[in-house]
């Protein structure tokens, strides 16, 4: 839910973006781009990793909690894929002309998945069982 939350919690700062100083907006802007490009896709990924996680135990489900920046890369390119078709635009186009933008997107997902699942991960220590640990 992290990487909804956040920049649902941040969106009413988008208000003040002049107020802030560059370095901030700039932040603030990534954020909220984080959850706007990969929110639809977020939430397949999560609803598909809930659904795999039903009965497993924790060890396997700190797997796929690890792999899952990776695999939202996948589904974020999945995703544009069918966005591409929508717009009408080639699969030659797509190749050349945004794979270099989807390469950056790519690298935000995993910098800002990781990031995620190293405060879930941490959460989990704080307030979870100390014994399964």
């Amino acid at each position: 839910m992290l990487p909804l939350l956040v920049p649902l919690i941040l969106s009413p700062l988008f208000f003040y973006l002049n107020h802030l100083s560059e370095f901030a907006a700039t932040a603030l802007m990534i954020f909220l781009y984080s959850g706007y490009i990969g929110g639809i896709p977020y939430i397949v990924l999560a609803a598909g990793m809930l659904w795999w996680m039903r009965g497993k135990d924790d060890e396997a489900c700190r797997v796929i909690l690890i792999a899952s920046p990776l695999v939202m890369v996948v589904v974020l390119m999945f995703f544009s894929m069918i966005l591409m078709a929508f717009t009408a635009q080639s699969f030659n186009h797509w190749l050349s002309g945004n794979s270099f933008v989807l390469l950056i997107f790519g690298g935000f997902s995993l910098l800002f998945g990781y990031s995620y699942v190293g405060i879930a991960i941490l959460l989990g220590y704080l307030f979870g069982d100390k014994e399964i640990q």
